[in-house]
Formats: C-alpha cells, sequence, structure tokens
C-alpha cells in the first residue's frame, strides 16, 4: 500500500521535479502490475507460472525508490 501512496505523491511532485520522478513513477506503476498482479492472480486460481512475475515487480519497486533518493540528492538549479 505503501508504493499507491508514493505514486500519489510522485502525481504532484513530477511538475516540479526531475526526470528521475517521471521514471520512478513508472517503476512504481510496472512494480504495481507485476507484484501485485501476479500475486492477486495466484490467488484466483491462476497456474503457478504466473509467480515468477513477482520477483520482477520487486524489483521494479526498489528501483523506484532508488530514482526517487537520486531525485532527492540532485543539487537544485536557481
Amino acid at each position: 500500500m505503501i508504493h499507491a501512496a508514493a505514486l500519489l505523491a510522485l502525481g504532484f511532485l513530477i511538475e516540479r521535479g526531475s526526470g528521475w520522478l517521471r521514471a520512478a513513477g513508472w517503476c512504481f506503476i510496472l512494480g504495481l502490475i507485476l507484484f501485485c498482479g501476479s500475486l492477486d492472480l495466484l490467488a484466483a486460481g491462476a497456474p503457478e507460472i504466473v509467480a515468477r512475475a513477482a520477483p520482477l515487480g520487486g524489483t521494479a519497486f526498489i528501483l523506484g525508490w532508488m530514482m526517487v533518493l537520486l531525485a532527492a540528492l540532485r543539487p537544485k538549479r536557481g
């Protein structure tokens, strides 16, 4: 759930932020689709091969948080 809240916050910050925030938003969306989607599909009775998407979604979440960190550490212009 924290990733959904972070995605909402990024929606407000992207206009004032850098490309890192935009990329982080896409990583969070990808993570939600792959990680949460695969777990939901498994709970609904999908074949076990669907579970292989979960680690890719977790990796996308981690990359998204790293991009948020890079955007926060980037020196401000002007």
